[in-house]
């Protein structure tokens, strides 16, 4: 196995189950008990050294190495042109809502119920959006968000009232805003969210008990 001179995600199952405290030995690995029998070490590692180090502390402690791989950490799974892109999201979304939903804020108590309900949401939308632009790869839920909730407003409100020819203004300006979608559409990295969160083993449901 090859492994580059680049920070990598590594995923190493060993047979038996490990405690807690064994963590620190693996360089603050993560440990989930497997209900298989076997520990599962998570974690990021820097280079090939670090790799390399981590095996050598798996022979020290005399546990069976069942399987490992390896992917490539985000920082280098994602190039600095997609993540800029994400970031022009995250700025156009945080923005544009702050245009025009921060103003209405001293007055909410006087919305009616779900239209406060809708400015607080909304608000708290666009600060995570101005957080993405520090960690866009973290904060890529909001972005889903974004692109499922206008997507599915376009598709079960706008689009019958629009064959049906129900549309009025304050539609009409709803649709055009919800149009910018396609933005946010076009700078989430598609591949790398089916990778990571549509085909990718999810976390475990409950931890394993002890053996």
């Amino acid at each position: 196995m090859t492994v580059s001179d680049a920070a990598l995600q590594c995923e190493l199952r060993v047979r038996g189950h490990l405690d807690e405290h064994w963590s620190t030995w693996f360089g603050g690995l993560a440990l989930t008990r497997e209900v298989d029998g076997t520990t599962t070490l998570r974690g990021s590692v820097t280079d090939q050294a670090d790799l390399h180090g981590l095996l050598t502390r798996i022979r020290d402690l005399g546990v069976t190495l069942v399987s490992l791989s390896t992917i490539p950490a985000v920082r280098d799974e994602l190039s600095p042109t997609r993540l800029n892109l994400m970031r022009a999201g995250y700025l156009l979304m945080g923005v544009g809502l702050a245009l025009v939903k921060w103003p209405l804020l001293p007055h909410a108590a006087t919305l009616p119920l779900y239209e406060g309900v809708t400015l607080c949401l909304l608000t708290a939308l666009s600060l995570l959006a101005f957080l993405g632009l520090r960690h866009p790869v973290a904060l890529l839920p909001v972005l889903l968000f974004e692109s499922v909730w206008k997507l599915l407003w376009l598709a079960l409100v706008a689009l019958p009232l629009a064959t049906g020819g129900g549309l009025d203004a304050a539609t009409t300006e709803v649709i055009v805003n919800c149009s910018l979608v396609v933005v946010i559409l076009a700078v989430t990295p598609w591949p790398y969210v089916w990778r990571h969160f549509a085909a990718a083993t999810g976390d475990p449901w409950r931890r394993s008990t002890r053996t």
